[in-house]
């Protein structure tokens, strides 16, 4: 069984991670022919994740790569423009916002899309979750906003 694993976060610390898996198809090499799985790192950005026929194209890609037998970690961001928006949204709030509460509200633009990429991943029939940071063995320290 193979997986891939969501994880979004760009500027926060924060972590989301969906597990998908294909138990319907299985890579069998040739007889005798050695099949080396990769582990794949992926990172898409804002503008890849700005809107859900973008979305889609983003987890045909990632499905690619999981069928073909590797295992697949995903970074993705916001979708494009988001990350400002809230952060305005912020500086309105308070002009000496609170950086862990910053990072918070920041992060909610990536736990949008990483919940967008996991319900699209479904749909194509990986069995897909987003994960937040919390969730995972992740440590991080006390540098927020950074």
């Amino acid at each position: 069984m193979h997986y891939c694993r969501i994880a979004c976060s760009e500027k926060t610390g924060f972590h989301f991670f969906a597990r998908c898996s294909n138990s319907r198809r299985k890579y069998i090499p040739a007889k005798g022919a050695l099949h080396a799985v990769a582990r794949i790192v992926m990172k898409f950005g804002g503008t890849s994740m700005a809107g859900t026929e973008r979305i889609r194209r983003v987890a045909g890609i990632v499905k690619r790569q999981q069928e073909a037998g590797h295992d697949v970690a995903v970074v993705v961001s916001a979708m494009s423009g988001e990350t400002d928006r809230l952060v305005n949204f912020c500086r309105e709030a308070s002009p000496l916002y609170d950086p862990a509460e910053y990072d918070v509200v920041v992060s909610s633009g990536e736990q949008v899309t990483s919940g967008l990429l996991a319900l699209t991943l479904q749909a194509m029939g990986c069995k897909a979750r987003s994960w937040l940071g919390w969730q995972l063995p992740f440590r991080t320290d006390e540098a927020y906003s950074k």
